[in-house]
């Protein structure tokens, strides 16, 4: 069944999560603050459970980029959206930039994932009806978030994430001294053709 777009707006672009579809907000960032950015994975996990993805469409009046979700199907979306926003409630305080920062050895990670799993798992049986969740689908929700909870959280084994943000903001510290040094120079100073 197609859905027919109001005649004021364009088609611009279709993509699953909303943030890959359009990187502008990249074109400024620096690489520390690109890797500490988790709204694309929470963005994913919400297309999951609306079943849906987003359609940047241009409005023909204003010009403007806008986009909407747009159903992958009837009855493609795996809760409400009470249901929806709890579980994302839980995820956001598992993903976010400053969980990231920490620092756990094997044991600790091995003993969150699967704390994080039973809580999931319970938290989500627990509200199965409240939130309109397929009991078909109950295992296909935990076992989706959790292929994205397990590798997310392994960025904090043994410091290693905090220990990577160093060699970031070191390169990008050479790399701001380095302009800064050909801002100074005079023209043709740095040996090109034109230099005497």
């Amino acid at each position: 069944m197609n859905q027919e777009r109001p005649p004021q707006q364009t088609p611009y672009d279709v993509s699953y999560n909303s943030t890959h579809s359009s990187n502008s907000q990249f074109n400024s960032a620096t690489a520390l603050q690109v890797r500490l950015n988790v709204q694309p994975l929470i963005e994913d996990i919400e297309l999951f459970l609306r079943g849906a993805r987003i359609e940047l469409y241009m409005d023909s009046k204003t010009g403007k980029t806008k986009s909407r979700y747009v159903p992958l199907g009837k009855g493609s979306a795996k809760a409400n959206p009470s249901g929806i926003q709890g579980i994302l409630s839980m995820l956001i305080s598992i993903i976010n930039n400053s969980v990231v920062q920490g620092n756990y050895d094997n044991w600790r990670y091995e003993n969150a994932i699967c704390d994080i799993r039973k809580d999931l798992s319970t938290n989500i049986m627990n509200n199965l009806y409240n939130w309109d969740v397929k009991e078909d689908d109950f295992d296909v929700i935990v076992d989706t978030i959790m292929n994205l909870v397990e590798p997310f959280l392994s960025r904090l084994l043994d410091n290693k994430e905090r220990d990577s943000y160093t060699n970031t903001i070191r390169t990008n510290e050479v790399n701001t001294l380095r302009e800064q040094a050909r801002s100074m120079l005079p023209f043709g100073a740095l040996g090109g053709r034109n230099a005497g």
